[in-house]
């Protein structure tokens, strides 16, 4: 059995998130999602698409990359 490697893009997305100072709620209406694929997001229970990395990512006021391995970095 494979072990799932631990991605760190949840605690990035919800330090994103509250540094433009916006509950779980507001950012999904400010990308036309459910809070609860934001909650699922930000625990790590899902992954981001790239088009929904580039709604947050407006929303909160921030960027992001995607290096070569995949890895994904919100700033």
């Amino acid at each position: 059995m494979r072990k799932k490697k631990p991605t760190l893009i949840g605690a990035q997305l919800r330090t994103a998130r509250l540094a433009a100072e916006l509950t779980q709620v507001e950012l999904a209406k400010k990308t036309g999602v459910g809070q609860k694929y934001i909650s699922d997001l930000e625990c790590d229970r899902r992954r981001p698409t790239i088009d929904h990395l580039r709604l947050i990512a407006k929303a909160c006021r921030c960027g992001f990359a995607i290096d070569t391995s995949g890895v994904v970095t919100i700033s």
